[in-house]
């Protein structure tokens, strides 16, 4: 995989902080469970690297804090009815999420989604940045319509190739 990016926080990065996904995922076939295991698992000031390529589906981080996660090649698999990807929910304060390659199926059926969040959460001080995401009906999503807080998001150098649209509110990068 390629070099984690720099660190921005100005928090030392020590070995004790680091967490790797292969403790977790051995790459091979549907990880979600392993995925999903290793971010239930952080602890603020953790550092989630994946040093595997995976597939998974859905995945949610949630109620999270001072965490980061430096992606490598993922490719989403199964359908949401709300989505599939990366859902940030709960609240979550101070969560990074860079270097990932996100692949959809490139078709509307299963809802696939980069990074992505519903009404009803408190989301802030959220970084997502250096991905490329392509082959999905949403690319990045925050969402407060209804209710909830999305503040202080800072979303930059991102590639979003191939939205699909299926209707209002899809389809969009």
């Amino acid at each position: 995989p390629a070099d984690p990016p720099a660190g921005g926080g100005g928090e030392a990065v020590t070995t004790g902080n680091l967490k790797f996904l292969s403790a977790w995922a051995n790459g091979s076939g549907d990880q979600t469970a392993a995925v999903q295991s290793a971010i239930d698992a952080l602890l603020p000031g953790n550092i989630l690297i994946y040093d595997v390529a995976v597939t998974h589906g859905n995945v949610r981080i949630g109620n999270k804090s001072r965490i980061k996660i430096w992606g490598s090649s993922v490719a989403l698999n199964g359908s949401g009815v709300n989505g599939l990807g990366y859902e940030l929910f709960g609240t979550c304060d101070d969560v990074e999420l860079s270097g990932f390659t996100i692949t959809g199926d490139g078709t509307t059926t299963g809802m696939h989604k980069g990074f992505w969040s519903n009404s009803g959460n408190t989301l802030t001080n959220i970084k997502i940045h250096h991905n490329t995401i392509q082959q999905v009906v949403n690319g990045i999503s925050c969402n407060s319509n209804l209710s909830g807080v999305c503040r202080d998001w800072d979303i930059y150098d991102n590639k979003i190739y191939d939205a699909i649209g299926i209707g209002p509110g899809y389809g969009y990068g």
